[in-house]
């Protein structure tokens, strides 16, 4: 009777996390910083001695610890889901990058063996890919840092400033090795006045060889609500180092307004194509007005 008092006592409170925890989903706001209601914490930090392998309540710890800055804590909690799920992706390297926080930014023997197990067991992860990039410069293996961080940028929105701070990473990684980038692309781009469309559609600028394969040599992805704008393309945005923007001759660069969302081109998008553009040792200047519509 005593075990399934408990047991009932268990479920109410679980009840209870659920119903706070889907009002803290509709109250937050996606453009700000998650401010966690201290009630729920409590409850779960009770909850979590007696459901210790819960690995949902630890990660919500983790998460909660990370939004305060509290780098240690965050740690503990990270490693007890790590210890519940050896092997899921997501949590080693936030575990990984958490213990790297708490030890002041140091690749200490801790932070090492995390790191080294979560890029084991993923070696595609993002946030893996970040800090074995930070390892790599610190080691000043600056090659080996730049493969890392464009790894690492691919599965980024280019509109985002962690994406920026990794270009900025590849780019200082390439001064270290004399590198300068040979050729840069300055587009003005802009959207023709007599097209409707929303602030959010997702705009693709891409470098393609003019007569070679589809796939971009460069790239960059911004939104509508940032046009007009000025941008630069350079080695620092190719998609692989192994092809790279100063290699090439001749090539076209395409600007496509994205009614999908998508990268891959569809009927109904909005784009521009440039002319033939031969490639040198200068700095090239055109302009894209985004005017013409995709047939079927």
């Amino acid at each position: 009777a005593t075990f399934l008092i408990y047991q009932a006592l268990g479920a109410s409170l679980d009840e209870q996390i659920a119903k706070k925890l889907a009002e803290q989903g509709q109250s937050a706001d996606p453009s700000q910083e998650m401010i966690w209601d201290g009630e729920l914490i409590a409850m779960i930090n009770e909850r979590v001695k007696q459901r210790p392998n819960n690995i949902y309540y630890w990660t919500i710890l983790a998460q909660e610890a990370v939004s305060r800055g509290d780098m240690p804590a965050a740690a503990n909690y990270f490693s007890e889901s790590v210890r519940i799920e050896p092997r899921e992706t997501y949590l080693l390297g936030q575990y990984a990058q958490a213990l790297f926080f708490a030890e002041g930014n140091r690749f200490t023997e801790t932070v090492i063996a995390a790191l080294d197990n979560a890029f084991a067991v993923d070696s595609s992860n993002q946030t893996v890919l970040g800090l074995k990039g930070i390892q790599a410069f610190e080691n000043k293996d600056y090659k080996l840092a730049i493969t890392f961080w464009q790894g690492a940028a691919q599965q980024l929105d280019p509109t985002t400033s962690d994406w920026q701070a990794l270009q900025s990473g590849i780019q200082k990684a390439r001064q270290f090795l004399g590198e300068t980038p040979a050729v840069q692309l300055a587009i003005a781009l802009s959207i023709d006045s007599s097209i409707v469309f929303s602030a959010d559609q997702l705009i693709f600028v891409a470098v393609v060889e003019a007569d070679g394969p589809p796939m971009p040599i460069a790239a960059r992805k911004l939104t509508a609500s940032q046009l007009p704008t000025r941008i630069l393309l350079s080695d620092n945005d190719v998609l692989m180092d192994s092809r790279r923007l100063s290699d090439a001759s001749k090539v076209r660069v395409v600007a496509r307004l994205s009614n999908t969302g998508t990268a891959t081109p569809q009927a109904g998008d909005w784009e521009a194509v440039s002319e033939i553009i031969e490639l040198g040792g200068v700095q090239k200047n055109l302009e894209l007005k985004i005017a013409q519509q995709r047939n079927p």
